[in-house]
């Protein structure tokens, strides 16, 4: 696999070598490679992208002052209550919803963190709940 690749990176190199994944920054945070054609190509190719800091980077856990992180958190505490999950848990499981069937890379060498956030697999978030978080992060209804 591959780190940061655009979509005609990555299509070049594949042509060459049987690439697996595309490792990627993405979170509710960070919605980059949901625009730029990143996932799709994953989904054409039907390939799992992989997201490194699935989280956010630890910025969605720092307020003061970020109203980004103030939007999701509203959004995601109702929806947390909802689908009986904590704030890792639920962005997790965002990701997981994606049909570009993402692979979150967690930052974290203790297992008690991995099997918390193991928890996001059980569930699948409403369509709806899902574009929720995507317009708590982006402050934009979605048409």
């Amino acid at each position: 696999g591959v780190s940061n690749f655009t979509p005609s990176q990555f299509a070049m190199l594949y042509e060459l070598f049987p690439l697996v994944t595309n490792q990627v920054r993405a979170s509710v945070r960070h919605l980059d490679p949901f625009l730029d054609g990143v996932f799709d190509q994953a989904q054409r190719l039907r390939l799992a992208p992989m997201a490194w800091s699935p989280l956010g980077g630890g910025g969605l856990f720092e307020l003061p002052g970020d109203t980004q992180a103030r939007r999701i958190h509203r959004v995601a505490e109702e929806l947390g209550e909802k689908y009986g999950l904590a704030f890792d848990q639920l962005l997790i499981a965002w990701l997981l919803c994606h049909p570009a069937q993402i692979v979150p890379v967690l930052g974290s060498g203790r297992f008690e963190r991995i099997q918390r956030v193991a928890r996001a697999f059980e569930v699948e978030l409403e369509p709806e709940d899902w574009f929720r978080l995507w317009q708590a992060s982006t402050g934009e209804e979605v048409p």
